[in-house]
């Protein structure tokens, strides 16, 4: 059997996947103006989640727009992010509001 990497944990078949523990998890309406969540966050990576199609942002003081990068109802995204960011959205075009949930990877 492959050594497997404590940093980038890997399959029988030697693909990685990502595996975080789960955190403190945020929420935010994705609605038809770009809204971010309360607090900064802290760690170096992220879960995020929308129940509707959205567009998102990250930033020290992000707004969304609807050319950011989409996310698509249903999907889990994991993104690097520098401690102190935050995340903005703001739902697709033709959407209903929905809410987007960003989690801590620990």
């Amino acid at each position: 059997m492959a050594k497997r990497s404590m940093l980038i944990p890997r399959d029988d078949n030697g693909a990685s996947y990502p595996a975080v523990k789960l955190g403190a998890v945020q929420t935010v309406a994705a609605g038809a103006s770009s809204a971010a969540i309360a607090n900064p966050l802290e760690t170096e990576v992220i879960r995020v989640a929308c129940s509707v199609d959205c567009h998102i942002a990250q930033g020290a003081a992000p707004v969304a727009t609807t050319n950011d990068s989409p996310l698509f109802a249903g999907t889990i995204e994991y993104l690097r992010n520098a401690p102190g960011e935050k995340i903005a959205v703001i739902k697709a075009a033709g959407e209903a509001d929905g809410t987007l949930y960003v989690t801590e990877g620990r």
